[in-house]
């Protein structure tokens, strides 16, 4: 090979590297074509329709088949509504007040809740355009023009109305003085369908009733139309800007824009907002505790499907032809329906809300997910599909499914339901067996925090977060013994049933009890090592006050404008454990996992997340690492031994909720709010850790920067080997030789 050949090879094995790392995300998906996460070797559930943190406001665009959904995270995201699945994210960085989409699709323009500001997004490049300023106050109202070039906005209490060009961010025009002022703005505005006037509901001063405020943006002349009430809710304007609906007490009034006539009246309807489709010939009412239904505007004909009554709506929108109805509480899931019938327009299994619970039996083919959507649910992790799900009618609405154990022969399955009591199945079945709920719990307050089978599958442990542990006989679900004798006064219960923790030896001898003495999270503790074949008490080890409390870090996390949607005591529902040799406690307390050696009888050291909520914990199974799920979606690992942060990896959108390791420590399984399970192959991730190290710019878990780097490495590596066979042929005989011995053996 001559000399000019080098810089061809080099090419061509960095094409190659390009196509390898430009397909690595593509190597797994999950059942539904959706790629894995670095790591992970199998998801249950799925990301589509799946914001990952609680959805605070959506709307279906019009010129598109898009659903645009923004989150509690700061990330707005795009998703295809034929398919469910996610066309971009976008990261708008805080939490909005009040947001637009302009009509082409093409701009965002929203109201940050940090400094109320206006700033004017790109969607297409996910970049940010124009940040607008006010002088006083603060911004309340948004509205594009029909051509999507200009932006109106107004203030909470003023009466200045400015329209700015959308392409350079300059104010075009600023009306003084525009508005009447007025007792009841909710930041609705609307331009007419030619952009020459702008329309505001609103009840002006000493008025009796509400109003349309109308402008001519041209004569900068203001009319005001009586509407003929005083107890407007809600006001939606149609997409076409020739129509606008309003919500007053029961009843629902469709009026023309340009002069406040009423078309259409719709009455005896109890609800929270109103939604019109794209096209504007159907219109939706939906409410927290009525559920929905929907208007064909025409006829006047109403479609109140009996599967969408009741069911708890925030948030809704209708498809372009009002076929479809897309709706969802404060979840991380968008549900979307039939609107005429209420059928699911996708089969997507999975849970619906945050996954609170796993359970994995001992031979690794059987996980159990317990969901706050009212369900449990049994996977085959051979297949990754779901064998049942079932619900929970003791729960009530939106209960969560709080913990379970598997039986260690694998045929039975306890979960244990929030308030709600503990229920054993047939696994094979899916029969519940037996349902037992606590008799004395008059306020309903303590909950089941962890469940186990011991003696040989013959007794069934029940921990209650009061520091009340019952033993079940698992045949009769009877109890046969309880620790302590004396039941807790329910008097005391409310002040303390949120902060004790229990868990049990890996064989199953001994019980940890931990209780708080101090009403506040993460406050000073008693640790008892309690015998279960006697009940006596073997050690009691003294835990100390930490130097934050409760309500110290709550405030902290208030003052940062923070939107986490994980709060302490539901992080910790399951984060103490015990080290497979008995040797280490891990306790969660606010942000702070705290490792007592049990040998010594003290707190050895403290590990942190920054600003992050730390939740449940675990032991790998060879008590060398400890992992522990974050509120922001990441799994920490450490050396137990050190303390040395290994790194973290982040698989999950929203907080990690609940993690277990396998029997075998090849396997970790995640649950999170973001409503899928993960597993993670345990060598893949540590090997990755390794490769990344603690660095807490690879948080995020093998970033694009670090995987690029390792690609430039490893392409002027293949080039240089390229070179070698290509000049070397003693070389080329010589590998050669060695493939054809590996082949043989």
């Amino acid at each position: 090979m001559g000399p000019c050949k080098l810089p061809i090879s080099i090419f061509l094995c960095v094409a190659m590297a390009v196509a390898a790392f430009a397909g690595d995300d593509e190597l797994a998906k999950d059942l539904y074509g959706d790629g894995l996460p670095a790591g992970t070797i199998d998801r249950m559930g799925t990301v589509r329709f799946r914001q990952g943190t609680c959805i605070r406001q959506f709307e279906w665009c019009a010129s598109a088949n898009v659903l645009a959904l923004f989150g509690a995270d700061g990330m707005l995201r795009l998703w295809d509504d034929q398919t469910g699945k996610e066309l971009r994210a976008i990261f708008l960085g805080q939490s909005i007040s009040r947001w637009a989409m302009s009509p082409n699709a093409e701009y965002l323009a929203i109201i940050g809740r940090k400094d109320w500001t206006i700033e004017i997004w790109d969607v297409a490049t996910a970049k940010r355009m124009h940040l607008i300023e006010r002088e006083t106050g603060v911004f309340m109202g948004l509205a594009f023009s029909p051509d999507s070039q200009i932006l109106a906005a107004t203030g909470r209490s003023d009466q200045d109305v400015k329209l700015i060009e959308v392409a350079s961010g300059k104010e075009q025009k600023q009306i003084s003085e525009a508005l009447p002022k007025l007792d009841t703005f909710r930041g609705e505005m609307w331009f007419s369908p030619d952009g020459s006037a702008l329309a505001i509901p609103g009840e002006p001063s000493r008025a009796r009733e509400d109003a349309l405020n109308i402008i001519d943006l041209r004569s900068d002349k203001i009319r005001v139309i009586p509407l003929g009430f005083d107890r407007m809710r809600r006001a939606v304007c149609s997409p076409d800007h020739k129509t606008f609906a309003v919500l007053s007490g029961n009843d629902v009034h469709v009026r023309k824009l340009d002069d406040g006539k009423e078309l259409s009246k719709f009455e005896g309807i109890g609800a929270l907002s109103l939604t019109y489709s794209p096209d504007g010939k159907y219109l939706a009412a939906y409410d927290l505790e009525e559920g929905a239904c929907t208007w064909e505007i025409a006829t006047g004909k109403q479609y109140a499907p009996d599967t969408l009554a009741g069911i708890r709506i925030r948030h809704a929108a209708l498809s372009r032809d009002g076929s479809r109805l897309a709706f969802a509480d404060d979840d991380t899931a968008i549900r979307v329906v039939d609107s005429k019938t209420g059928k699911d327009a996708f089969d997507f299994v999975g849970h619906t809300r945050s996954v609170w619970g796993l359970a994995l039996s001992s031979d690794n083919r059987l996980l159990a997910t317990m969901g706050n959507d009212g369900t449990f649910r049994l996977w085959d992790m051979r297949t990754s599909k779901q064998i049942r799900s079932i619900p929970s009618p003791r729960a009530g609405a939106y209960r969560a499914e709080q913990t379970a154990a598997f039986s260690v022969d694998g045929k039975h399955l306890a979960v244990a339901r929030q308030y709600a009591g503990l229920s054993l199945f047939d696994v094979a079945t899916g029969e519940e067996e037996w349902f037992i709920t606590d008799p004395e719990n008059k306020y309903r307050d303590p909950y089941i925090n962890r469940v186990q089978f011991l003696n040989g599958d013959k007794l069934l442990a029940v921990a209650y977060s009061d520091g009340n542990v019952r033993f079940l006989n698992k045949k009769s679900g009877r109890e046969v013994q309880r620790y302590p004798e004396t039941i807790v006064d329910p008097a005391q219960r409310r002040q303390y049933w949120e902060f004790h923790r229990t868990a049990f030896s890996a064989d199953g001898k001994l019980m940890y009890l931990l209780e708080n003495l101090e009403n506040v999270c993460g406050g000073a503790g008693l640790l008892r090592v309690i015998e279960l074949a006697t009940g006596k008490q073997r050690r009691a080890i003294q835990i100390k006050q930490i130097d934050r409390t409760y309500e110290h870090v709550k405030n902290e996390v208030s003052m940062r404008a923070r939107e986490d949607s994980l709060l302490p005591h539901e992080a910790e529902k399951d984060a103490m454990c015990i080290s497979p040799d008995g040797r280490y406690m891990a306790w969660t307390a606010l942000r702070t996992i705290r490792l007592v050696d049990l040998s010594k009888g003290k707190e050895v050291r403290q590990y942190g997340a920054g600003v992050h909520w730390l939740g449940p914990t675990a032991f790998s199974p060879d008590g060398k690492t400890l992992a522990a799920g974050a509120s922001d979606g990441t799994i920490r690992f450490w050396e137990v031994a050190t303390g040395t942060l290994l790194g973290a990896l982040k698989g999950h959108r929203g907080s990690i909720n609940c993690l277990t390791y396998s029997n075998d420590g090849k396997l970790l399984v995640t649950g999170s709010e973001d409503t899928t399970v993960l597993v993670w192959e345990v060598a893949q991730v540590m090997s990755a850790l390794r490769s990344d190290g603690a660095d807490e710019d690879a948080i995020e878990g093998n970033s694009w920067f670090h995987r690029f780097g390792y690609f430039l490495v490893g392409s002027a590596g293949v080039a240089v080997m390229a070179w070698l066979f290509a000049n070397q042929p003693r070389l080329r005989s010589i590998w050669k030789s060695g493939l054809l011995k590996l082949k043989s053996q």
